[in-house]
């Protein structure tokens, strides 16, 4: 009996433990739950102007819209919470916000709260163009479109020029920021006015106003010689020479200038005939459209024109691929006769070294010899002819052709 009455107390006294207990954890809970939390006042963003925020304490998150093209990826917040808070992650702390981030608050008292921040970036509005840096330019050349809303993406962009019949040309172009392309105009565009339109995604622009793509300028390739005799004939190769268009050879010395009309063969040569009109000197030669008025623009190209009556070497007489030391060179002389010579100086040079031989000249045969040293080194010579007379004096004659040496 004692023994029961034992047990009956030992239980009764478990159960206002487990009742006093529970008691003070629901107590706990209330108190912690009436604690105050920690909140965030503001949320903005380092370097973006225009925004739209809305912070709500009951769903504990918080929304921002940023402006079109704002990189996500990285913004750096600006958070403003309830005095003797603290945050993680931290104000001023660069985070990737293409994903909601989420922001533990703890409040002086101990108590967390959570905020779920999530950013919006707005959609990319109309595509704008403004204007262009030019008006005028000629195929081959580049231009840059002037607008708005370009985006910040090269792979986004395309861009075309559009004819009065509607017909679309894409063009190369290069996103240089949000607000300017740069178009690389073919020169394969036909010369006339173009509006330019713009596609950035989905967006598309055509330009009221309109660029006029010109013919571009001719360019000479090369010439057929260097040395060359007055009346002869000087074959051009070049670029953007057309049919419809007159050319001229433009030759200048100094400040001096005269021209000389272009011609065609049968067969699509280009070509000039040097007259005695033109007076033997060192000349840079360029090429004019004489229809649009527009010259070359590569000075890279020179000869030198020689007078007709006096010395002229025409080139060697069966010429060969190569030569080796000692071989017999024929040059084919002109007007030799004309400059009394005491001796004949023939210099070869491979750029490295000059070699200095004499020639032997045989009027009857208007010929000129020279016999290759045996010592000579295997190379690329330049040749050049020096008459020298009795009195010192001396005329020189530069050759296109060199000697190969092997």
């Amino acid at each position: 009996m004692f023994t029961l009455l034992q047990k009956c107390s030992g239980l009764r006294f478990s159960t206002n433990a487990f009742l006093f207990f529970f008691v003070l954890l629901q107590s706990c809970r209330a108190i912690e739950e009436n604690l105050p939390e920690a909140a965030i006042i503001s949320f903005q963003f380092s370097g973006i102007s225009t925004q739209k925020s809305s912070i709500s304490t009951d769903a504990k998150s918080v929304e921002i819209t940023v402006p079109y093209g704002s990189s996500i990826k990285s913004l750096t917040p600006v958070i403003d919470i309830t005095a003797g808070a603290n945050i993680v992650p931290a104000s001023k702390i660069p985070q990737n916000f293409s994903q909601p981030i989420y922001y533990v608050l703890t409040s002086a008292e101990g108590k967390k709260t959570v905020y779920k921040v999530s950013v919006i970036s707005l959609k990319q509005p109309p595509v704008e163009i403004n204007g262009f840096n030019k008006t005028e330019l000629e195929a081959g050349e580049n231009m840059v479109v002037k607008g708005k809303y370009f985006g910040n993406f090269q792979g986004a962009v395309q861009a075309y020029l559009v004819n009065d019949r509607g017909e679309e040309f894409l063009v190369s172009s290069r996103l240089l920021d949000s607000t300017q392309v740069k178009l690389d105009i073919p020169t394969t565009v036909f010369p006339q006015d173009y509006a330019v339109k713009i596609r950035v995604n989905e967006s598309v622009v055509t330009s009221i106003a309109k660029i006029t793509v010109q013919y571009p300028k001719p360019e000479i390739i090369s010439l057929s010689k260097k040395n060359i005799l007055q009346e002869d004939t000087l074959f051009v190769k070049g670029d953007f020479l057309v049919d419809t268009y007159r050319y001229k050879l433009q030759l200048s010395e100094g400040k001096n200038q005269v021209f000389s009309t272009v011609q065609k063969t049968s067969k699509g040569e280009y070509y000039v005939i040097l007259g005695k009109s033109i007076s033997a000197g060192n000349y840079a030669v360029q090429i004019l459209n004489e229809t649009t008025q527009k010259t070359s623009k590569s000075q890279d190209f020179n000869i030198k024109l020689y007078d007709l009556n006096k010395p002229f070497v025409q080139g060697i007489i069966r010429s060969k691929p190569a030569y080796n030391s000692g071989d017999n060179i024929i040059f084919k002389t002109l007007n030799f006769e004309r400059f009394p010579t005491r001796f004949f100086q023939i210099q070869l040079s491979n750029g490295k070294e000059v070699l200095f031989q004499n020639g032997i000249y045989n009027e009857p045969s208007n010929t000129l010899t020279l016999d290759l040293p045996l010592f000579l080194k295997s190379g690329i010579f330049g040749i050049t002819i020096t008459l020298i007379n009795a009195s010192n004096q001396e005329f020189v004659i530069e050759l296109d052709e060199t000697l190969i040496v092997q």
